[in-house]
């Protein structure tokens, strides 16, 4: 599993990670050991499902691991751009009563945000925009 990881948000607090295009346990435990090892005090995690096509209960229960010990540890978690076949799973296991959903044309912070200091994106489309100085 390659993963994609971004610092982005109010003062660098959220890591927007793409969860990939299938999310079985071994994906799922492989992104929480990643994400364990990254993740600070009170950071929330941004989860990109926009290429998520598959998902079985052992990913789902990995999610939900994820989505526990961020929100243990003060932060939030935000699925962004999931497919309506993907929500509708997400809303089935009741993920959306502890995650914010939000869909692919909705911006994941409402004002623009700077990714490292280098980037500028307001409305989060899985582009990056390089800021000319």
């Amino acid at each position: 599993m390659k993963l994609n990881l971004q610092t982005a948000g109010p003062e660098m607090r959220t890591k927007i990670v793409s969860v990939g295009t299938k999310l079985d346990r071994k994906e799922g435990k492989h992104l929480r050991r990643f994400l364990e090892h990254t993740l600070e005090s009170s950071e929330s995690v941004c989860f990109d499902a926009s290429h998520l096509i598959r998902a079985d209960a052992g990913g789902l229960a990995e999610l939900f691991a994820i989505v526990a010990e961020v929100l243990s540890r003060g932060g939030e978690a935000i699925v962004w751009g999931a497919s309506a076949s993907m929500r509708a799973i997400f809303e089935l296991v009741q993920l959306d009563r502890v995650v914010e959903m939000r869909e692919r044309n909705e911006p994941v912070y409402p004002a623009a945000f700077t990714l490292a200091g280098r980037y500028e994106l307001g409305e989060f489309s899985g582009q990056l925009a390089q800021v000319t100085a």
